[in-house]
């Protein structure tokens, strides 16, 4: 006999997939298979909103789309086509830095493990983690502040470290909660879900498909009834 908490993951993880099927965001990068383009991608999505991105993203995958092309690029093109999303400097030296390292060490192909892509310049574990589940569709955790604020939320998860991302129970829960089919739609329907519904402020309980089960949505619901 499954527990509750095992019956209020399945609910969550089918209700997340669910929702995403019929009300999933198109972005171009989620489409790519090249490890290296989906690797830009996350660069490029850093500290930045996603349409910005996805106005600039396919002329930028098209230039820059390998790592032999980025190298061969004068820095200074490279920032001219980043400018639009701020922190134009700081991206072009890291895509500059990693391009350079995975030409050299990895002979142009993205490692296909964490510990290697931790080592390219400018890839931190999210990154890493982001790279081995859309492109090679592993099952890891990819701990952010929307993933966090819904498990909390959810399962009314509380936090041992105030740097939340960093608390082993995010970490050791989603390891636990995670699909072992659709990895993809799951995370691509947590970022999406966060962004429509189960936003920072003013979340859509009344169009959630979660609130059966939510436990933010019954120790909030004296406030709307």
């Amino acid at each position: 006999m499954k527990s509750k908490i095992e019956e209020k993951r399945e609910f969550f993880v089918s209700e997340i997939l669910r929702w995403y099927e019929k009300n999933g965001e198109f972005y171009p990068w989620r489409t790519e298979k090249d490890p290296f383009k989906i690797l830009l991608s996350e660069i490029l999505l850093r500290k930045t909103d996603r349409k910005k991105v996805a106005v600039v993203y396919p002329k930028i995958s098209e230039y820059f789309g390998s790592p032999i092309k980025i190298v061969n690029t004068d820095i200074e093109k490279l920032e001219e086509f980043l400018k639009p999303l701020g922190l134009y400097k700081e991206r072009a030296r890291q895509l500059k830095q990693g391009a350079e390292f995975i030409l050299n060490k990895f002979d142009g192909r993205i490692p296909e493990n964490l510990n290697d892509l931790l080592k390219i310049p400018g890839v931190g574990k999210y990154t890493a983690n982001a790279v081995l589940c859309f492109a090679y569709k592993k099952n890891v955790p990819l701990i952010d502040a929307n993933l966090i604020r819904i498990l909390k939320r959810f399962f009314n998860l509380t936090p041992n470290k105030s740097r939340e991302r960093d608390d082993p129970i995010f970490w050791k829960f989603i390891n636990d909660t995670i699909p072992t089919d659709n990895i993809k739609e799951f995370y691509y329907g947590i970022l999406d879900f966060s962004n429509q519904i189960c936003r920072p402020k003013n979340p859509k309980c009344a169009e959630c498909p979660l609130i059966t089960f939510c436990s933010y949505y019954k120790m909030h619901r004296k406030f709307r009834d």
